[in-house]
């Protein structure tokens, strides 16, 4: 299925045709295109350096596609919604328009990616069916991989009135699209409010593999299989002996608790451990360790609208409205990005920098040297906007502060390179 508007011709066009500026360094130089990465100072290295690039982000994913073509591990962006409420961007456009802008980026997006790189795009209610149908267009239905839930601050403004036309809205969406179908990303685990404690699971599975049939506990299944080899299976009921005897307990006596705590133990010690033993029922079971942490699932709502307090932290109060959370972006980089493979993360619409405030901590977090490049217009901030009294001229502005600022507290001196798009000369 494909979507038609007034205009998509051109705007496919538009995503062909050549750039019709140049990248200059803050010194005016122009950054040379064969050079690749090296000229933007990402080739790998232990420290990694960043970019920042003031323009169009048309003609600059344009003018980066010689360097990042096919290398870009991770891209996430925060387009205008087409609500008309932006603080940033005038962005109540037709449906036509909207789509027009949106279209040549995205198609440009997917040839930066990596064969096993993935795109997050934040979208609301208003425009989230016509992504979804235009992502399936350019990246292909197969790369469709999640639409993500999240958070929203909620304004209590209803309550004054008797009846109401809907109801606020409390979430927004992030579509994922993976660059290639056959793309597999490792499992994402998120914490959990309290932690879970130790479970038991059955040790028998239906999967018919005759090598996993053996006696345990005098028991040798006819049919199915035991999960695991003979030799871990014995070893783990010779350590559940070893607790029992430890903790100075009979099976019938010992607890849950005092399994778990010395499960815990042990894990501190360095020790890893599994744990056999036959259930009341007379069935073999293994131990499921107590967690902090579960799987995922699309519903990302325990990650908290905090974002702009965040940044009124670190610049004040009414600077941006509505920037991310930087903890949507950081579990994003977690799952999708490794942290000493030099991986490129791009946000192409930048804004008040949250991505690349997200990708200093999580290098912090466990040393790892994403390298990120930002892409933000140097947009006038309005005259009598809180941004302009404190200084900010642009929304460009906003966001070198804002990196300054994380870079600061965190100690952190990995180099930015700046760089900006020019109208070419003649």
């Amino acid at each position: 299925m494909q979507l038609s508007w007034p205009g998509k011709d051109d705007a496919l066009a538009l995503a062909h045709s050549p750039a019709r500026g140049v990248l200059v360094d803050e010194h005016g130089n122009p950054v040379p295109a064969g050079e690749g990465l090296a000229a933007l100072g990402l080739a790998a290295a232990p420290i990694p350096c960043h970019v920042f690039v003031e323009g169009d982000n048309l003609e600059a994913l344009k003018l980066l596609k010689p360097a990042l073509a096919g290398r870009v591990r991770m891209i996430y962006i925060d387009p205008p919604y087409n609500t008309g409420q932006g603080f940033v961007f005038a962005d109540r456009q037709s449906d036509a328009a909207w789509l027009s802008m949106m279209y040549p980026r995205l198609v440009l997006a997917r040839e930066l990616l990596h064969d096993e790189g993935a795109i997050f795009i934040s979208i609301d209610d208003h425009e989230v069916h016509y992504l979804r149908v235009i992502m399936d267009e350019i990246f292909g239905r197969e790369c469709f991989r999640n639409c993500i839930i999240v958070g929203r601050g909620t304004k209590s403004v209803q309550a004054q009135f008797a009846s109401v036309a809907a109801l606020a809205s409390g979430h927004e969406y992030v579509l994922m699209y993976a660059r290639d179908a056959r793309a597999r990303f490792p499992n994402l685990r998120v914490p959990r409010e309290t932690r879970r404690p130790g479970t038991w699971n059955s040790h028998w599975r239906g999967t018919d593999r005759p090598t996993m049939r053996y006696p345990l506990f005098g028991i040798t299944p006819e049919r199915g299989q035991w999960r695991w080899s003979q030799e871990r299976s014995l070893a783990a009921a010779a350590n559940y002996e070893r607790m029992l005897k430890e903790l100075g307990v009979s099976a019938e006596e010992v607890t849950q608790e005092q399994i778990d705590a010395w499960y815990l133990k042990e894990r501190r010690r360095g020790r890893r451990v599994d744990l056999l033993r036959l259930s009341a029922a007379g069935k073999p079971e293994h131990y499921v360790p107590p967690s902090d942490t579960r799987l995922a699932s699309t519903l990302w709502t325990d990650l908290k609208a905090k974002g702009s307090r965040e940044l009124a932290r670190l610049l004040g109060p009414g600077i941006f409205d509505n920037p991310k959370s930087v903890a949507l972006i950081r579990r994003m980089l977690e799952w999708i990005t490794r942290p000493e493979a030099g991986d490129i993360v791009l946000d192409f619409f930048a804004g008040s920098c949250t991505t690349a405030q997200a990708v200093l901590e999580q290098n912090a977090a466990d040393g790892g040297n994403r390298r990120c490049i930002v892409v933000q217009r140097a947009e006038p901030t309005p005259a009598d906007s809180p941004a302009r009294r404190a200084g900010y001229d642009t929304i460009a502005a906003i966001g070198r502060a804002r990196i300054a600022r994380v870079q600061e507290r965190l100690g952190n001196r990995e180099p930015w390179r700046i760089c900006r798009v020019v109208q070419a000369a003649g």
